[in-house]
């Protein structure tokens, strides 16, 4: 056995530390192999040392470049976050073969990574085109299309394929989502309770739970939705993410802010003129709805849930941010607006109103009042059981904060905590707040786009009436609450909460005193 083989049995084994050893006594000895470089990359990308396996896939690409390389390269910076740098190589490796699924199905994931969605599908397709039997890109495809608001292709494309394949439990899948887009219930719910997802890896389970819990409240089955929904956030807690979940750290973090606010005495901070506005609240009360509405005026950007407050006020520690003592607002201003011009271009940063809508936010308005003067700030509220149940039954992209709607009861803690640290806040009487009720938005739209146009200091446009028109031509919106959105102002999303009375009695206590002091009722 030569050494080449010794390292890759060793490699094989997990022995990485040998292997590398190995590898770098190799390349002293003939530094122009392709091949040593090409595993010592893989050596240190497996051991977690990014940078080194970066800088040893790129010398064996110096000596040779072929297929595996510019794989291995494209996939790390992508795992790195370099998504030009990937670009780059995934351009090039398919210039080299053009008729390898595999790289156009992940050009098709990098372009979703770069949020660019709809460039993606063309890829995803001419993956499919190469090899039929490809279920990644048809997955990849199907989740695009539909996501995307391309509904007829989605329609064509998932009965094509379930006639081609009516055994694959995914395409079942997504077949039942093409039935519920049509209204087709029963059959969505007969195909979803014969599908077993037991055997997959991924959240499929919690996907199949959570689409006949949508379908069972649709045909106000309530009971059975609630139901539905409480098994599907208990298998994800257990099967994914049971550690972030007990370990609470959002909540933590809010009963940390609440403690600090209550021992500081606030100072009025005096308005000056500036052209942002900042869309705050819970999630689930209304931001993406009132996001769509201004993204939809010719002289608006809205920023769309981007943590670029968080990262701002980063470098304070925990009692800076809330207490906001003598801080260096000129640094701030100028980190925050250097992460906007990054993220929009500098054309639009000059020339539109700057929209950040980031619904949690509503815990730094002290920290964003005191570093941009004069910065206005529009609080969406919604019935905050409405909220809450909202909150719980939706299919988040889970961090720190969101893990804990997989729970109703520290949803609602959640809730209130939040409420607390707000609530505290002497700016909130400023001439530069502005709270907006979902209830009333939905039920008179054109009296509150009218106050609304009249706060932001904007003029009433057209586009902004048909908003969701102006979202249907237009990349995805990128959060939960896509489908409310892209269809006009409707009323069933009001006082939900009524339908399910008794599944919310146990947390009545924690949130009643929120309920009153909004003006809502609670029966």
């Amino acid at each position: 056995m030569n050494d080449i083989e010794i390292i890759k049995k060793d490699i094989k084994n997990k022995n990485y530390i040998k292997a590398e050893a190995e590898l770098k006594k190799l390349i002293l000895i003939n530094p122009e192999n392709f091949q040593y470089h090409l595993l010592l990359g893989f050596v240190f990308e497996k051991k977690n040392k990014y940078k080194k396996a970066i800088d040893s896939y790129e010398n064996a690409k110096k000596i040779k470049v072929d297929e595996t390389v510019l794989t291995f390269l494209s996939n790390i910076y992508v795992k790195v976050l370099n998504y030009d740098k990937a670009f780059s190589e995934f351009e090039l490796l398919i210039k080299i073969n053009n008729k390898n699924p595999i790289s156009f199905n992940n050009f098709g994931l990098l372009l979703v990574a770069k949020k660019k969605e709809n460039e993606s599908i063309k890829f995803f397709q001419k993956a499919i085109s190469l090899d039929a039997n490809y279920k990644d890109a048809k997955y990849n495809l199907l989740e695009i299309l539909e996501k995307n608001n391309k509904i007829n292709i989605f329609k064509k494309t998932i009965i094509h394929q379930i006639k081609k394949f009516p055994d694959d439990m995914i395409l079942k899948y997504y077949y039942a989502v093409y039935l519920n887009l049509k209204k087709k219930n029963e059959e969505a719910i007969k195909i979803l309770e014969e599908i077993n997802f037991s055997n997959y890896l991924n959240n499929w389970e919690f996907r199949r739970l959570n689409l006949i819990a949508k379908i069972y409240d649709e045909i106000q089955n309530y009971h059975k939705a609630f139901s539905l929904n409480n098994a599907a956030n208990k298998f994800l807690i257990k099967n994914f993410c049971t550690k972030s979940f007990n370990e609470k750290k959002y909540y933590k973090k809010l009963e940390n802010y609440l403690s600090i606010l209550k021992k500081i005495k606030q100072k009025k901070i005096k308005n000056k003129k500036n052209s942002l506005v900042f869309i705050v609240g819970f999630p689930r009360s209304g931001t993406t709805l009132l996001d769509s509405i201004l993204s939809s005026h010719s002289m608006i950007q809205v920023i769309e849930e981007k943590p670029f407050i968080e990262k701002t006020i980063s470098i304070l520690n925990n009692e800076d941010k809330i207490n906001c003592q003598n801080l260096n607002t000129t640094l701030l201003q100028k980190n925050y607006m250097t992460l906007v011009q990054n993220h929009i271009g500098s054309q639009n940063l000059s020339k539109k109103i700057i929209v950040d809508k980031m619904p949690l936010n509503l815990i730094y308005l002290r920290a964003i009042n005191i570093i941009f003067p004069g910065a206005k700030v529009i609080f969406c509220m919604r019935h905050p059981l409405d909220t809450i149940l909202s909150s719980y039954f939706q299919n988040f992209v889970l961090n720190e904060a969101m893990v804990n709607f997989l729970d109703l009861k520290r949803t609602a803690e959640i809730y209130s905590l939040s409420m607390e640290i707000f609530s505290s806040y002497d700016c909130l009487q400023s001439d530069n707040f502005m709270m907006i009720k979902y209830e009333n938005l939905v039920t008179n739209f054109e009296k509150e786009l009218k106050s609304i146009c009249n706060f932001i200091g904007i003029k009433k446009e057209k586009n902004m009436i048909e908003f969701y028109k102006n979202i249907q031509n237009k990349t995805r919106v990128r959060t939960a609450s896509y489908n409310q959105v892209n269809k006009p102002l409707y009323q069933s999303s009001i006082y939900k909460w009524k339908n399910y009375q008794k599944e919310l009695f146990p947390i009545m206590h924690i949130v009643q005193k929120w309920i009153l002091d909004f003006g809502y009722n609670i029966k």
